[in-house]
């Protein structure tokens, strides 16, 4: 078969994409440097459906937030509305609105409807959450704020996971606020944040145990009190 080119615009830049063999849309990515950095995307893709990460963003200089107006893949194979990603120094977040993702023509499995008016992830000081408003996947409804690693049972599909939430290699957290695997022909990602401590709030190694001043950490010896009391010392 052959792949039929369409082409697109993502926040203003037009994207080539392939359809019916596989649809790619890939804005310019953050370099990562750096140990804990803080990262986030709205939504990604891997598959006959492959969408990089969108838009990603890392902390290495700093704080910095990005948007985009919306999403359109060729087919009504996947829309939304606006998409979020800010990232700091110990925090992340994203979102997606208006999401809407149907890959029945590519799948041949008309099971995978999924829509919302809001997904949001959320990652703070190495704790993360996840937030889903009038979420629904195959007409099911989703929970608006689901505890971590909420597997939700869909039939015809693979594993749809509200809340993900993995600890990386670097000692930071992975939120993702809908992981979709469908045996592994398809993957999608909705609402990523990876966050670390900050430098304020990172475990302070162990001391000597000495509280600071020049008498060794030692307490400080008692004051007489005028009066009828005792003065013990």
């Amino acid at each position: 078969m052959s792949a039929r080119r369409a082409a697109y615009a993502v926040g203003g830049a037009a994207v080539a994409a392939l359809t019916a063999v596989g649809l790619t849309l890939s804005p310019a990515t953050a370099g990562a440097s750096g140990d804990t950095l803080s990262t986030a995307y709205a939504i990604g893709a891997s598959g006959l459906l492959d969408v990089a990460k969108t838009p990603y963003l890392d902390s290495s200089n700093g704080f910095q937030e990005k948007s985009l107006a919306n999403l359109d893949v060729p087919e009504n194979l996947l829309s939304t509305g606006v998409l979020n990603s800010s990232v700091d120094e110990g925090s992340a977040s994203s979102s997606v609105a208006d999401l809407k993702v149907s890959l029945a023509q590519i799948l041949d499995n008309d099971m995978l409807g999924l829509t919302a008016s809001l997904i949001k992830a959320t990652c703070e000081e190495g704790e993360g959450s996840a937030a889903l408003a009038d979420a629904k996947i195959a007409g099911k409804d989703l929970d608006v704020s689901p505890p971590p690693n909420t597997g939700v049972e869909v039939p015809g599909l693979g594993g749809v996971v509200l809340n993900k939430q993995e600890k990386n290699e670097d000692g930071s957290l992975s939120v993702t606020a809908l992981h979709i695997d469908l045996g592994g022909q398809q993957t999608i990602d909705i609402a990523n944040a990876s966050c670390g401590m900050s430098e304020d709030d990172a475990p302070k190694p162990p001391g000597d145990g000495d509280d600071g001043g020049d008498d060794g950490g030692k307490a400080p010896r008692p004051t007489p009190v005028a009066g009828h009391h005792p003065v013990t010392g």
